[in-house]
This record gives C-alpha cells, sequence and structure tokens, in this order.
C-alpha cells in the first residue's frame, strides 16, 4: 500500500505515523552526526551547521504540512507554495516556515 500524498486522504493515525518517523530518523541523523564527530571525520563547526540544517529541514517539513491541510495540496505543492511566496516576499524560506507554524496560514507572511 502507499502511503497517501495528500492530508485529506491522510487519517490522524496515518498523520502521527509520519510524524513519528519524521522524529525517529531525526534522533538517527543526530546520533550519526555525534559519532562523525568522536571519530573526528567532522569539526564542531560542521556539526553546528548539521544540526542546523536538520533542524530547518524538520521545520520546513512542519510547515508544509500545514500548508498540505489548509490548501489540500499534495507535499510537493505545499513544498512549491512555500518557495513561491517566499521568492514574492523576499524571504527566507525557513523565516516563512516559522510564521507559517506560528500562524497556521500561509496567507498574510
Amino acid at each position: 500500500m502507499t502511503a497517501p500524498n495528500n492530508v485529506e486522504q491522510m487519517g490522524d493515525d496515518q498523520m502521527q505515523t509520519r510524524i513519528d518517523k519524521l522524529e525517529a530518523q531525526h534522533v538517527i541523523d543526530l546520533a550519526r552526526i555525534a559519532e562523525l564527530e568522536a571519530e573526528r571525520v567532522i569539526t564542531q563547526n560542521e556539526v553546528a551547521n548539521l544540526e542546523v540544517g536538520l533542524s530547518t529541514a524538520r521545520r520546513i517539513g512542519m510547515a508544509m504540512d500545514v500548508v498540505m491541510a489548509r490548501h489540500v495540496v499534495t507535499d510537493q505543492a505545499a513544498f512549491e507554495l512555500l518557495r513561491r511566496k517566499s521568492l514574492g516576499c523576499n524571504r527566507r524560506i525557513r523565516d516563512l516556515a516559522e510564521d507559517v507554524i506560528l500562524t497556521g496560514t500561509l496567507d498574510g507572511n
């Protein structure tokens, strides 16, 4: 069975499963970053950059979920809406994503 691509088709259990998978992957990614740092494969500065990148990606994903629910669109369409809005208002997508998470809407940001 393939996973649905829009929120209209996705039940609460499926949405929670998606969130749980994202959180589990985040933990795995952080553990791998710690391993690389311990092995001195990457520097502390690179660790900080990776952690910011992971956090940013997760927040953008959360904003995409909001857009998907509000506009009943696929994840790809939600990202495209965020990207266009970001370009249109000359803001970084990560900053726009924070506003979307806080306000629950893409409009007015």
